[in-house]
């Protein structure tokens, strides 16, 4: 009887976690006053984590905040938020003052690969 109710137990567990959700890729390109600036961004939100790719190789990956409207990432003197209605994504300096807006762009979704490696 205690078997049955353990396993009863973890079934119910197992329901109620649900699927882990895959991660989301965005491409965006950020407007600056030398032209264009294509970023890269992967969103796991189950942990919170958001990765950054710049033209540079210089890649960022950082706890994030995810909210209802933005995500806000901080790196170093850097802070990214992607606001999740408009698609909008702003990167601004910790040297900026307060009544720089700070750089702009946009982002659309971008489809993970159908088959991967792995």
């Amino acid at each position: 009887m205690v078997m049955i109710r353990a396993m009863a137990a973890i079934a119910a567990f197992s329901w109620t976690t649900g699927a882990m959700a895959e991660p989301t890729y965005l491409v965006c390109q950020l407007v600056q006053e030398t032209g264009l600036i294509p970023v890269e961004i992967a969103l796991d939100e189950d942990n919170q984590k958001v990765t950054i790719g710049l033209p540079s190789g210089r890649t960022v990956s950082r706890d994030g905040l995810f909210g209802p409207t933005e995500i806000k990432v901080v790196d170093d003197q850097t802070t990214w938020i992607i606001n999740r209605v408009s698609s909008s994504l702003r990167r601004t300096f910790a040297f900026m003052p307060l009544s720089d807006p700070g750089e702009h762009g946009e982002c659309a979704v971008k489809a993970a690969p159908a088959k991967r490696a792995f």
